[in-house]
């Protein structure tokens, strides 16, 4: 397998309110017939272990996760819902559309759900779980039951945050509103994700009146991370959404540039890639014969992430493409890379450089011979004449 590689350097809060019941497993497990429904009761005086209420508190939502197993040998169909009791009313809710109701494998269902009112486990003193199943002729357990309450929140987090009219230093923000909040708090980071609410951002906004934002003095080519949440009076905020992720647009740079492709393993903002097979960025001298067979020598100038191409098959032409690069305050322009290839005794590819002058793209060095480990290669593009 030959590999060519190159290494190049070119010029051109709510706060959400919970009590949780947890029983693992209830008494039993509890083996529940065909066709038959189970009722367990959490209340003080009738739940079997003896777990307490929770602190009084207003709930009015839930999720209850269930371990069940199949009593059956066989793989069977099976349905099943659950209704969850309060003083506060009834509602009974189906499980998840995935899971695994037809295998005799070890599951968990989640059940969500909002009550029919609030409920307070201090005053309306009982919640009764009934599990009703239908499964063609097996019988199952079921244990590991967990019952969460959840506090209405007050105000709701927004969502769909959207960047439009992005440019290289601005963009447009907008989003849906949670409730109807008219204020809300922004904040952004160009330098990776970040944790929202602590001043690790870079910039913070508070717009009001509509939900829409526009960003400025942003930096060209460069992701940018966004956290938002509504704002709903005195005390009264949701919980953080994101991040949302967007780039600013790509602008033309001036030289001196350079590019060390040390981008965590991807391609760099603004390059761009074509061909039958893509590019590839790595640190690992030993991946897939590069050099001569994983064995890499020589140095770079930065000896970190470098491109390389796979040359063992039959993919055909593939391009790397720097952005523009301004030139024009250089006395003697030219580019330098830093080239490995070893062809392990196969034929060898070719590597083209070309310059864009402005007008159409110029060959400026071929190469497709062997090389003694890194090798830096100077090209004078002095020559042309760059519009």
């Amino acid at each position: 397998m030959k590999k060519i590689t190159l290494f190049l350097v070119m010029l051109g809060f709510c706060i959400t309110a919970s009590a949780q019941y947890d029983f693992t497993p209830i008494v039993g497990p509890t083996n529940v017939a065909s066709g038959s429904p189970v009722t367990i009761s959490l209340n003080d005086v009738a739940n079997s272990t003896g777990v307490p209420s929770s602190s009084s508190g207003a709930y009015d939502s839930f999720s209850i996760t269930v371990d069940w197993v199949a009593g059956g040998g066989n793989p069977w169909s099976s349905e099943a819902d659950l209704t969850f009791t309060t003083a506060a009313g009834s509602v009974t809710v189906d499980p998840p559309t995935t899971g695994g109701l037809n295998s005799n494998a070890n599951t968990t269902l989640t059940f969500v759900g909002d009550l029919a009112g609030a409920y307070d486990p201090a005053s309306d003193g009982y919640i009764d779980l009934v599990l009703n199943q239908s499964f063609g002729g097996s019988d199952a357990d079921w244990s590991n039951i967990v019952v969460t309450l959840f506090e209405a929140p007050t105000c709701i987090e927004p969502s769909n945050m959207v960047a439009s009219a992005i440019t290289a230093t601005t963009a447009n923000l907008d989003w849906t509103i949670g409730l109807s909040e008219t204020d809300w708090n922004i904040e952004y980071n160009s330098g990776g994700d970040f944790t929202p609410g602590n001043s690790e951002a870079e910039i913070s906004i508070s717009p009001t009146g509509t939900p829409t934002a526009a960003l400025t003095a942003l930096t060209p080519a460069t992701e940018y991370y966004v956290y938002y949440q509504a704002n709903c009076g005195p005390g009264d905020l949701s919980l953080w959404v994101g991040p949302y992720i967007f780039t600013t647009e790509c602008v033309t740079f001036t030289a001196p540039y350079s590019e060390g492709f040390e981008n965590g393993g991807s391609i760099p903002l603004c390059w761009s890639m074509d061909g039958g097979e893509d590019w590839f960025f790595d640190d690992d001298p030993g991946f897939n014969h590069i050099g001569n067979n994983g064995t890499m020598t020589g140095t770079t100038a930065t000896n970190g992430y470098f491109a390389w191409c796979d040359s063992s098959g039959t993919d055909g032409v593939r391009t790397l493409t720097s952005p523009l690069v301004d030139v024009s305050a250089l006395t003697t322009p030219s580019l330098s890379f830093y080239e490995i290839s070893d062809n392990e005794g196969n034929a060898n590819s070719q590597l083209d450089v070309e310059v864009w002058d402005g007008a159409a793209w110029n060959n400026m060095g071929t190469y497709n011979t062997n090389t003694a480990g890194w090798e830096l290669k100077i090209i004078d593009i002095s020559t042309l004449t760059i519009t």
